[in-house]
């Protein structure tokens, strides 16, 4: 799948930083905006001609109708989310939190944590890094992509060229950059289920696209056609015209791969819809060509355990040759 996206990984945390104050900042300034004229209203009587006839008194919100979804009640599950951050389990809090609603590369910090330590010293020795540079990415990190998707996807069947690769600031915005370029507002997008909850609010706040939820018969194998045509034909009857096909491989929350018949059939089914196809890799050594052949997926942690079987192994038959 080709990504869509506008903004370098360097400069992503200070985008969600920079974001996130201006959109506390208008939450801010609206509820001021609203005590004010409620305020106003209450010491002049006098009925603000610009009130929304459905809410009455409610003052003219200063926010777009984007402004508006986005202060829409947030996820379920959030507000429990934020609980288990403020009080996250450890060694030292055993009666904490563990939040099961979010993947994280915890347990194996330890093993990032030097490459990206020194990846970064290195970057800032490029004076690129601090001016403007390719809005699509950084040349020498779409060349370095392309050239692992090659070896790691292809298995030098083909080669993926970097002018392929567009890196973003993480998915939701490469999810928000895809809705919006490739599908119509209100358009459908149709998702096996069970899939990740905070794709609604990807789609919705920004793009406003419709999810589409698509029950499987067997949710671990993934969606049959039978199990597509019935949700493409249910959005239908309600009015809602799917235009995209969303998958995630493996799936997420389940955890699984699916075989690559399934997917290809996936894949051909949506075309046959004249659909566009949007596939998310939740684990890097997980994925299927374009000619959707199944790779195995295999952990972080998996390898260093067989590494360290192996290393165990061999220091084994040494000291058995050495007795």
């Amino acid at each position: 799948m080709r990504s869509l996206g506008s903004l370098t990984p360097s400069y992503g945390v200070t985008l969600f930083i920079a974001v996130f104050s201006a959109t506390l900042l208008l939450t801010q300034r609206a509820l001021e905006y609203k005590l004010d004229r409620k305020r106003r209203s209450s010491l002049t009587g006098h009925k603000s001609a610009n009130s929304s006839p459905a809410t009455g008194d409610s003052p003219p919100s200063t926010l777009s109708l984007r402004g508006q979804r986005a202060l829409q009640p947030v996820l379920p599950y959030f507000p429990l989310f934020i609980e288990c951050l403020m009080d996250p389990a450890s060694t030292r809090n055993q009666s904490g939190k563990i939040a099961l609603c979010v993947a994280e590369n915890k347990q194996v910090a330890h093993h990032l944590a030097p490459k990206l330590a020194s990846s970064f010293a290195t970057a800032l020795n490029n004076p690129s890094a601090f001016t403007y540079n390719d809005m699509l990415g950084l040349p020498e990190l779409r060349e370095a992509a392309a050239s692992l998707f090659t070896r790691l996807f292809a298995k030098n069947a083909f080669t993926v060229p970097s002018e392929a690769v567009v890196v973003g600031s993480g998915a939701a915005g490469l999810l928000t950059h895809l809705f919006t370029l490739l599908t119509p507002e209100r358009a459908g997008v149709l998702i096996p289920a069970p899939y990740y909850a905070a794709f609604e609010n990807d789609m919705k706040v920004l793009a406003n696209c419709t999810p589409v939820s698509c029950p499987c018969t067997d949710p671990y194998a993934g969606p049959t056609n039978e199990d597509l045509d019935k949700a493409f034909e249910a959005a239908e009857r309600d009015g809602v015209g799917v235009e995209m096909l969303l998958l995630t491989n493996p799936n997420n929350p389940l955890g699984v791969c699916y075989e690559g018949e399934r997917l290809r059939g996936m894949i051909e089914w949506a075309r046959g819809r004249g659909l566009q196809v949007s596939k998310i890799v939740e684990a890097p050594n997980a994925c299927v060509d374009h000619n959707v052949r199944l790779l195995l997926f295999r952990s972080f942690r998996a390898i260093r355990r067989r590494k360290a079987v192996v290393q165990r192994l061999k220091n084994s038959h040494l000291a058995l040759r050495t007795f």
